[in-house]
């Protein structure tokens, strides 16, 4: 049985403030990670880089028209003047492509299309705007959020972007257990809880 939304049933019109679910154009997501021995290997063999010790982390940005998520819920405003705290936590959006040209396998890939999430990717059919780049192919149309990526980015970041859509009230249903399953993998048995009582 498949638990994905219907390709309709994703995106709505946004409202007036940022809220979870808020889709923005143009954030740029980068982050840092252990470099691997055979991201080292590929750095040696470059020809600029022959003799040169690589650092031991390395640097990677979404493209430019990267876009991302709201994943906290952002709809606690202080009256008139704006919202009650500065950040927002955000997760990229990517296409799916792209994600199985960086070594996810095309069974994963095919498995988050029919069941529309796995452990930290959450699945989008393709966000509305423009500058969207995807190679084609089989998972040409398909995205997700890369909810192993979460960041935090202060919200007068986003009011300088474009927000494009907003998630259905069903997207952030499925978005939020995405999240929790996330950031609470912990699912103790009845045993478990009987001591606690």
């Amino acid at each position: 049985m498949s638990l994905r939304l219907a390709p309709n049933g994703y995106f709505e019109t946004c409202g007036p403030r940022t809220a979870q679910g808020d889709i923005y154009q143009g954030i740029p997501c980068t982050y840092a990670a252990a470099r691997s021995k055979s991201l080292s290997v590929e750095h040696e063999a470059l020809e600029d880089h022959k003799g040169e010790r690589p650092p031991d982390w390395a640097e990677w940005t979404n493209p430019v028209h990267s876009v991302a998520v709201v994943c906290n819920y952002t709809e606690t405003f202080l009256g008139e003047q704006g919202y009650r705290h500065p950040y927002r936590l955000i997760a990229p959006v990517l296409p799916l492509d792209l994600l199985v040209s960086r070594k996810l396998s095309k069974e994963e890939a095919r498995r988050i299309i029919e069941q529309g999430s796995s452990s930290g990717l959450f699945y989008l059919p393709r966000p509305p705007g423009e500058g969207f780049v995807e190679n084609g192919g089989e998972f040409a149309g398909h995205w997700v959020v890369c909810l192993f990526r979460m960041t935090a980015v202060l919200q007068d970041v986003l009011d300088q972007r474009e927000r494009v859509a907003r998630l259905t009230a069903a997207a952030r249903r499925d978005l939020v257990a995405n999240l929790i399953n996330v950031v609470s993998p912990y699912y103790p048995d009845s045993s478990d809880l009987t001591d606690l009582l």
